[in-house]
């Protein structure tokens, strides 16, 4: 389904520190040659450009999940968050680096919900507002709500976020 979003959503490589290359785990029934789990990096990154080594030939070596998967702008945003407070992959300590993999998980899910919120696709005023509300926070202060607390605000509105989710489609969604 193509959406069409505003720039903040949209992916741009450019302007990330290759976080999905990192912070995700990837699969084999996701389109990837092997399994990766969360935090550590790609064999193939490029660790001075920060950006894949084998783009061009990427499914010549299986890495067929790569071109379709879509951060819906998470990455750019945490990138810019964590420039911001002078932190750079691959140059962190263990403990920040899995902060800042977390929060790329966490708001790829949030930036997912409201693209297809402002997008029209999904009603939910309410929703919409707590999700913003949320964002807007880490840019200002570069730290997510506890977790349970996001929980707990998306468990009231339960009923937008599997619509969303169902929509959206489970391939785009990474799993911890």
């Amino acid at each position: 389904m193509t959406l069409d979003l505003p720039t903040r959503f949209r992916a741009d490589c450019s302007r990330c520190q290759a976080l999905c290359c990192v912070a995700l785990n990837l699969k084999p029934e996701n389109g990837f040659p092997e399994p990766k789990p969360p935090g550590v990096p790609c064999p193939h990154i490029d660790r001075k450009r920060l950006n894949c080594g084998i783009w061009r030939e990427r499914e010549k070596h299986g890495f067929t999940g790569c071109a379709p998967y879509d951060c819906f702008g998470a990455g750019q945003l945490v990138s810019k968050v964590m420039t911001k407070r002078g932190m750079k992959w691959p140059k962190l300590d263990p403990a920040t680096a899995d902060r800042y993999y977390d929060d790329m998980r966490r708001l790829m899910r949030i930036h997912v919900m409201l693209a297809y919120l402002h997008a029209g696709k999904v009603e939910d005023p309410s929703l919409l507002a707590n999700l913003e509300v949320i964002v807007d926070g880490y840019v200002r202060t570069g730290f997510l709500p506890p977790a349970d607390r996001v929980i707990r605000m998306l468990m009231a509105h339960n009923a937008s976020v599997i619509t969303i989710f169902k929509t959206a489609g489970g391939g785009i969604i990474p799993q911890e």
